[in-house]
């Protein structure tokens, strides 16, 4: 078809009929809201930002890394920065630094090829390298590919290889292509191979074993692309001799297109981005073109057409001219190698128009009724934007200061001059009220019936110009100072928007005043459908009946400094703000409608080149609506607006990972478990978002230590000190920015205890301090008890010395006054009552003098501090076996331990009162005393057959007159001894006095006991 309008048709009509045919052959293909290459963001990488040159390949993994192959290497961008590939610990690099191939297989394996030759696989930093022993020719690798299926394939050596296990394979000799040069291949969305070569272009179904060529011719440079409508593409170098660059639309089998498309132009790469745009590289730059421009453009006749077209390059802030790979991201932004350096382009929320002016101090805007939108800037042209096309209405303007488009599309703008008018065709200034000068009026706001409401700087009066003629607006509550912006809403009332909160609203001759001074200063209104709105200083409010309720937000940022408010056809509502564009779902207010406290989720957005503090000059709303629901801003250096509808919107998560764990500065290989004694632990962490990794924010908590989740911004590390010995779970999250937050990335350690942290030294410590607390009592009762010793050895003392002085004056003193009265009793007759006197007298004193003996022989008892109990007591019954036949035998049960001196005195006398007793009073056969040196009882015992105490003797305590029962047992109750009495008359009787051996002994640990042995030893 082409041919025949090229043979038959005038080259006019010829033309038009091509153009038209290119109409109609590219109606699925809108390029009306297609962005200029100029109007994306843009960001550019060059050496002096670490990024490599040269680059050939470009590839991304599922971590979100970007890799790069490059001529000086092997290179891995995170968004930030750049390193060059280092493989695992004990691997050698890679055997050549100069790469020409890059493919990212779906298993993650980075594939790359060399110049000049071999290829290598790289899966989680091992190397694997294929060179010549596997099959591979020693030329360099121009391209590598994977299939559907999974296989790998490679061009080496200008020829067709394929990866069969270890081993790289040459295409088969029957192939149609096998004695032509094999420049690229390519795979569609539908698993068919392509090849293109230097005579033609081959193509093979997924099930099909040999290629088979098609009617399309191939070349040198040879390029393949896959449109989003399923249309394939390629670009090269057509025709023999002097070939001319070419990018064209195929008509091939599984691509059929009834009107192919030419384009004539040099291509080394060809891409197609999501919205159907065609993306070129080559030495000129890039160009990103549609078919709808391609059918605008003359037929080529010369290669130098290229110049015909608008490049993208180093003068546009291309890193340089010479574009040499392109790679689409996960998240659709474009990536561009360069011969020095990487570029990214992303499609844009706020889009900058072009041809607009610009300028240092404040940019206008306004919009009228039938979508079209009007920019100002001072000592500017005046221009308007329909359909993406600008347009100057006014080639110069003076000192501009405001602009507002009224209900009968009539442009309105305050100047140096005063007030004028532009109807599109002509502009008029109006008269200005008397005394008031030309640069005072501030901003005009026009009613239904074409009249024109003007506030004054340095004025209270609020100004209506209708009907040729000035006139004050009289109602008292419109009349104030400081009126920061007027607004006019759809039934015609006029607000007014003060200081300190203040509104006003003008209705026909009658106003009313609202109050809500948390808003600040006033600066905005908007009508929309969920009520009415005012912005101020510090926040948003909305009118409820008489009063106006402020609503809150979770950032209370993106409400500072309103100077514009829209509502988008979604519901949405849009600010212009101090820090930027805030959007608020319209979900979110309407929940904050139905509950005052609730506070509202929203984004702020701020990007490119259009970062920048909204205008806060007041009288100048910067937010308006334009055609087909756009809105557009305006900031102190441009204007710029939103399509709601194609809000590119990032929802890919960051890929998160933990990076490194730091113990007190030293890096931890292993650090599941963590030495004790750490003071500060580093942990940090990253999450790669190639399109905007400034916009990344992360939140975390030590599951352990923190009870809730730390908000911590961009910060990539946290920082703990002095963590307690346990088990640990370290939980980080990451958000790209826009509401959209990955998976936890989670590690689990053990912060090891010290000696002096672990259960058994905290067991030792408390034991020991038990041990220490009964050492320093038992000291102190040792003291006390020796103390008691020593007393009760000086009372012996004292004892034995009363005995001695008694018996050396009293007794001795007795016997020889009874010497003497002995001898006169001789004298006496005998017979005679006096002689029976003093004989009666004798005997009498001879008695006491027997007692007192006894009580002598009492008080110098000393036996105890030589002998031991038992040895005394032994004592004590082997003197009645002289006077008796009964047994008598003395048994001691346990190691003999060392008694209290005091309890010991009382035991013993105890003991041989009972011995005593028992010999005296029993009539026994056996008596047997037994002594137990108990672990907790120190027990005595005296036992005997006899004839046993009378029950009712037992019972009252002992015969009246006599004390042995009862002074025994007040013995054993000062001591704090158990007293025991068993008699009968089969059994005879048994005496037990029963001693707790803390009482006894003085020490209850046998332990404590030995310490007590041996501290005598350690006196110096």
């Amino acid at each position: 078809m082409i041919i025949f309008l090229k043979v038959f048709c005038s080259p006019w009509s010829c033309r038009f009929a091509y153009m038209l045919i290119l109409l109609v052959g590219v109606h699925g293909l809108n390029a009306q809201d297609a962005l200029k290459l100029i109007q994306l963001n843009h960001m550019s990488w060059t050496a002096r930002d670490g990024a490599p040159s040269e680059i050939a390949g470009l590839g991304q993994t599922a971590d979100g890394i970007l890799w790069i192959g490059s001529g000086s290497g092997l290179y891995r961008f995170d968004g930030t920065t750049f390193s060059l590939f280092q493989p695992a610990q004990g691997e050698a690099p890679l055997p050549r630094i100069s790469i020409r191939a890059l493919c990212v297989a779906r298993d993650g394996t980075v594939w790359v090829g060399f110049r000049p030759a071999g290829v290598a696989a790289i899966r989680n930093g091992h190397i694997k390298l294929y060179g010549v022993q596997e099959g591979l020719p020693p030329d360099t690798t121009y391209q590598l590919l994977q299939a559907h299926d999974g296989t790998m394939w490679a061009i080496a050596g200008l020829h067709l290889w394929q990866l069969r296990g270890e081993r790289w394979q040459r295409e088969s000799p029957n192939e149609p292509f096998s004695s032509e040069r094999v420049y690229k291949m390519f795979f569609d969305k539908a698993g068919t191979q392509w090849v293109g070569t230097n005579k033609w272009i081959y193509r093979r179904e997924p099930d099909q074993d040999k290629f088979e060529a098609t009617n399309e011719a191939g070349g040198e440079l040879i390029q393949f692309a896959e449109s989003p409508d399923g249309s394939l593409w390629v670009g090269g170098e057509e025709g023999a001799g002097a070939p001319i660059p070419t990018v064209r639309r195929l008509d091939v089998e599984g691509h059929r297109s009834q009107y192919p498309i030419r384009l004539h132009v040099l291509s080394d790469t060809l891409l197609f981005d999501p919205e159907g745009q065609l993306w070129i590289a080559s030495v000129y730059g890039l160009l990103k073109v549609s078919p709808r421009e391609i059918t605008k453009t003359p037929i080529p006749i010369a290669v130098d057409q290229d110049k015909q077209f608008k490049w993208f390059g180093r003068d546009q802030g291309l890193s340089t001219d010479s574009a040499t790979a392109m790679f689409k991201d996960a998240s659709g932004d474009i990536w561009v190698g360069t011969m020095r350096g990487l570029d990214r382009f992303e499609q844009p929320k706020l889009i900058h128009p072009e041809n607009i002016p610009v300028s240092d101090r404040r940019m206008m805007v306004t919009s009228c009724s039938d979508g079209e939108v009007w920019i100002a800037v001072p000592l500017a042209p005046l221009v308007s934007i329909r359909d993406g096309q600008t347009t100057t209405r006014i080639d110069k303007t003076y000192e501009i200061n405001s602009i507002y488009c009224g209900p009968s599309n009539v442009i309105w703008f305050t100047d140096d001059h005063g007030i004028g008018r532009f109807d599109r065709k002509t502009t008029t200034h109006i008269p200005l009220p008397e005394g008031m000068r030309p640069s005072s009026a501030k901003q005009v706001i026009e009613a239904s019936d074409g009249s024109i409401f003007v506030t004054f700087r340095n004025a209270v009066e609020l100004w209506r110009w209708q009907g040729g003629r000035w006139s004050q607006v009289t109602v008292p509550s419109v009349q104030k100072e400081g009126r920061n912006v007027i607004y006019r809403d759809r039934s015609g009332r006029l607000w007014a928007g003060y200081g300190n909160g203040a509104i006003a609203v003008l209705e026909d001759n009658s106003g009313h005043n609202f109050q809500c001074p948390t808003l600040g200063d006033i600066t905005a209104f908007a009508e929309i459908s969920h009520g009415f709105l005012a912005g101020g200083m510090n926040g948003i409010a909305v009118q409820h009946g008489n009063n106006f309720e402020q609503l809150h937000l979770e950032d209370e940022l993106h409400v500072r400094g309103i100077s514009g408010l829209v509502e988008a056809d979604n519901g949405d509502l849009w600010l212009n703000v101090a820090y930027g564009v805030v959007r608020i779902p319209q979900s979110e207010f309407l929940k904050a409608l139905d509950s005052p406290t609730y506070r509202m989720k929203s984004q702020l957005i701020t990007e490119g080149t259009v970062i920048g503090p909204a205008p806060l000059s007041y009288a100048l709303p910067s937010a308006v609506r334009g055609a087909r629901g756009t809105i557009w801003f305006a900031n102190s250096s441009t204007a710029f607006y939103v399509d709601p509808k194609r809000l590119a919107q990032n929802l890919i998560a960051p890929v998160l990972t933990i990076s490194s764990v730091a113990a007190d500065g030293a890096a931890l290989p292993d650090y599941r478990q963590i030495r004790p004694g750490v003071n500060t632990l580093v942990i940090k962490y990253a999450g790669i978002n190639l399109p905007a990794p400034e916009r990344v924010t992360y939140r975390y908590r030590l599951e352990g230590s923190d009870s809730t989740w730390q908000e911590v911004g961009s910060r990539t590390e946290a920082v703990y000190t002095k963590l307690r010995p346990g088990h640990y779970t370290f939980e980080v999250l990451a958000s790209n920015g826009e509401g959209v937050w990955s998976h936890p990335s989670s590690t689990r350690f053990q912060v090891l205890p010290a000696f002096y942290q672990t259960a058994w030294f905290v067991l030792a410590c408390f034991a020991l301090a038990v041990a220490a607390v009964w050492l320093i009592l038992m000291l102190r009762i040792r003291r006390v008890t020796e103390t008691a010793r020593i007393r009760a050895e000086e009372r012996a003392d004292e004892r034995v010395l009363i005995a001695r002085d008694l018996h050396d004056t009293l007794l001795q003193g007795v016997q020889g006054l009874m010497l003497r009265f002995d001898v006169a009793s001789q004298e006496v007759p005998e017979g005679g009552r006096a002689r029976s006197m003093l004989e009666d007298a004798l005997k009498s004193a001879d008695t006491i003098l027997l007692e007192g003996r006894n009580r002598v022989r009492s008080l110098r008892s000393d036996r105890l501090k030589d002998l031991t109990l038992a040895e005394a007591l032994d004592g004590v019954g082997r003197h009645f076996t002289l006077y008796s036949n009964a047994g008598f035998d003395v048994l001691t049960e346990g190691p003999v331990g060392v008694v209290d001196p005091i309890i010991l005195e009382e035991v013993f006398c105890i003991g041989r009162e009972a011995i005593t007793n028992a010999f005296q009073h029993a009539d026994p056969s056996h008596v047997e005393v037994k002594i137990t040196y108990g672990k907790k009882v120190f027990a005595v015992s005296c036992a005997d057959d006899g004839k046993g105490i009378d029950p009712i003797l037992l019972s009252s305590g002992g015969r009246p007159g006599h004390w042995g029962l009862v002074g025994m047992k007040e013995r054993a109750d000062r001591i704090g001894a158990k007293f025991e009495c068993v008699s009968s008359t089969a059994n005879g009787t048994r005496i037990t006095v029963t001693i707790p051996a803390n009482r006894a002994y003085g020490v209850r640990s046998p332990i404590i006991r030995v310490l007590f042995k041996c501290l005598p030893l350690l006196r110096p």
